[in-house]
């Protein structure tokens, strides 16, 4: 009779090595699943300071650019004030060659700040298309770290239903 039970013991042995091998491997692939998720948050935060960021520059940029415009456009409804402003301007420049050089100053300043609304806004469409691969890679990672959790628990749930059978062939 003990020759019988040897084998059956060996099984249900090797068996439980093997449910924890495969808790083992199911810590290590949660373990994973968590450092995934830490990453992709911690980029996705950098991401958007990153934008905000880049955002606040372009803001800045398209106010100082209008800023710009405004000073050297037709006067609209500021009346006497805006005239007067502009004339002490005008009266500051004592030759036709100071104000050419104003108005070439002040356009190339604009023509400047042009340029880096144009750069920072093109920086910022990059970004936020690096910002949705980097999003994608990483969900897909996180994606193929649930499906090999799901594995795991599909055939820990296996292997717990086999020893149950097991059990109860032994108590039979």
């Amino acid at each position: 009779m003990t020759k019988d039970i040897t084998p059956w013991f060996n099984e249900i042995q090797a068996l439980q090595q093997k449910i924890i091998e495969l808790q083992t491997e199911l810590n290590a692939t949660e373990n994973t699943a968590s450092k995934w998720r830490q990453l992709y948050n911690t980029e996705a935060q950098q991401r958007r300071n990153e934008t905000q960021q880049s955002q606040e520059t372009i803001d800045n940029l398209k106010i100082k650019v209008q800023n710009l415009q405004e000073g050297f456009s037709s006067v609209k409804d500021d009346g006497d004030e805006s005239i007067t402003t502009i004339e002490k301007q005008i009266e500051n420049l004592q030759t036709l060659d100071e104000l050419k050089a104003k108005i070439i100053e002040v356009s190339q300043e604009r023509d400047r700040c042009a340029e880096k609304v144009q750069e920072l806004t093109e920086a910022l469409q990059q970004e936020q298309t690096s910002h949705a691969n980097t999003r994608i890679s990483l969900t897909n990672a996180l994606a193929d770290t649930v499906d090999l959790l799901a594995k795991a628990k599909a055939a820990k749930q296996q292997k717990s239903e086999t020893t149950s059978n097991l059990q109860l062939k032994t108590q039979a």
